[in-house]
């Protein structure tokens, strides 16, 4: 196995003395805020700049390099779990999973234990409780430490990072691929729910949310532990379980049990998706891509991209449904 040297300093750089000094050392938090930067400005609908990057926890598990940091913008201060290949040094993994408003003198947080005896820090704006951050053995600071670092970031103001040297040295083109794959398949589900939550509401009014839990069937109680599972991870209360907070945990396949539904594909969904086995078939394709990619893995069948892709206009509308390219590509899919 090669050696390596794992380094955490200012400059927070991954080292391979075996590599090319030049094209090996790549500072983690410029590639963590390039793929932050694209994924949030995505989902906020708007340019964002991340004012400073700050790693704060690192570990190695045989071949995988793993990260927690934070990412100051203007206005927020995110948590980003981000994992890289230890030989070649590429992303495989990100998640940006914690949100903190900034620069409110009333912040303040506190550590805690949870039912399982793990270590969290909570952070607290005026009465409201925020999700918490795992304390783990692997982490650069102390929890007291940390919990003062957190504070002062999310109470003072920091300078701009150097936006070239973030555009020449944050991820490979390979990376960005795997992002902007990412991106469109985020952007085609919030369509999707979007579309299916309205016509729903149309149709059964106040009765909307009974009538999906009924169509669910099993997979309800697995969606509600899901939603349980988070928020007790995070010290936090559960939510009411109501039809936003179901849609967004749901996966392709759920929007998959709605459309099989006879009596919700005839009342509602037949007015917004013109086929329902085409409809079935691409939120499954879609489905496998985006498991995929969600993982960075990059070993992706490109034809099985090609026909996500394509399922994902025809939804759209983007494409006739008759389009002969569409039955070209899904008789190359895999195993079809």
């Amino acid at each position: 196995m090669k050696e390596y040297l794992l380094e955490l300093n200012s400059e927070s750089e991954v080292r391979f003395p075996e590599e090319d000094e030049e094209s090996r050392i790549l500072p983690l938090p410029l590639r963590i805020s390039y793929a932050a930067k694209i994924i949030l400005g995505e989902r906020l609908s708007r340019p964002v700049d991340i004012l400073e990057s700050f790693v704060y926890h690192t570990s190695i598990y045989g071949s995988t390099i793993r990260t927690k940091t934070f990412l100051i913008t203007e206005s927020h201060l995110y948590s980003v779990k981000a994992s890289f290949d230890k030989n070649t040094n590429e992303m495989k993994w990100i998640d940006i999973n914690i949100e903190i408003p900034r620069g409110r003198r009333d912040f303040d947080i506190e550590i805690v234990l949870n039912a399982k005896g793990k270590k969290f820090l909570i952070p607290y704006l005026g009465e409201m409780k925020l999700p918490g951050i795992l304390v783990e053995r692997d982490d650069i600071f102390p929890p007291e430490e940390m919990a003062e670092k957190i504070k002062e970031l999310v109470t003072s103001g920091k300078e701009k990072i150097d936006e070239s040297a973030t555009e020449q040295l944050a991820l490979s083109n390979e990376e960005i691929e795997l992002i902007e794959k990412y991106v469109r398949i985020m952007r085609f589900e919030k369509m999707l729910r979007e579309a299916i939550m309205a016509s729903l509401k149309d149709v059964y009014g106040k009765n909307v949310q009974n009538r999906v839990c009924t169509a669910l069937g099993g997979e309800l109680d697995k969606i509600t532990k899901q939603i349980e599972g988070v928020s007790k991870r995070f010290g936090r209360e559960c939510p009411p379980i109501e039809l936003p907070i179901l849609f967004q945990n749901f996966g392709f396949e759920h929007y998959v049990i709605l459309a099989k539904d006879e009596k919700i594909w005839e009342k509602t969904l037949v007015s917004i998706f013109a086929d329902r086995d085409q409809l079935v078939e691409g939120l499954r394709v879609i489905r496998d891509i985006r498991n995929e990619i969600a993982h960075f893995r990059p070993t992706i069948h490109p034809k099985l991209w090609d026909a996500a892709s394509l399922y994902m206009e025809i939804i759209e509308g983007k494409v006739r449904m008759t389009d002969p390219a569409f039955k070209r590509i899904v008789s190359m899919i895999p195993g079809k």
